[in-house]
């Protein structure tokens, strides 16, 4: 399973999971396998399927967003105005996991027609071999200039 670029598409990951799980739970429950109390409100087979293909759904649109919005983003290296940024912090994201592996984000600011902007890395699953205060290449969007795509 290829690592996720984002926390959000990580979130797409989770409920993917979870989606099915609860699908498999509601036709559980409708064959006997896993009863419920009696007094319980609602049918369990419906409400749990329903959950199910919920959590399905935004975890497939969670997913595939990110995908789309790097592709655009990645396209900027080719039609993209190259600036220099300056790293200004790298964390590592010690509460995010995926496979015993944490990710690190990588801040920076970069400056275009006198202005000054600041971005961050998408999620890198490597330790960045970048310290702070150095320099980055940043491909820049000219229309409009908070758009950016940097690779570390």
């Amino acid at each position: 399973m290829k690592k996720p670029n984002s926390l959000v598409q990580l979130l797409g990951y989770v409920f993917m999971i979870l989606g099915p799980i609860f699908i498999c739970f509601g036709y559980l429950n409708k064959i006997g396998v896993l009863p419920t109390a009696v007094n319980s409100k609602g049918d369990p087979a419906v409400i749990f399927p329903i959950t199910g293909i919920m959590f399905l759904v935004i975890g497939v649109v969670f997913f595939f967003i990110p995908l789309y919005r790097e592709k655009k983003l990645k396209n900027l290296k080719s039609i993209g105005i190259i600036v220099q940024g300056t790293v200004t912090r790298i964390k590592k994201l010690s509460y995010t996991q995926f496979g015993y592996q944490s990710p690190y984000i990588v801040y920076f600011y970069y400056e275009h027609s006198g202005k000054e902007y600041k971005g961050k890395s998408y999620l890198l699953w490597n330790e960045p071999n970048i310290s702070v205060g150095d320099t980055i290449t940043v491909y820049v969007d000219e229309y409009k200039k908070h758009r950016y795509f940097v690779e570390v």
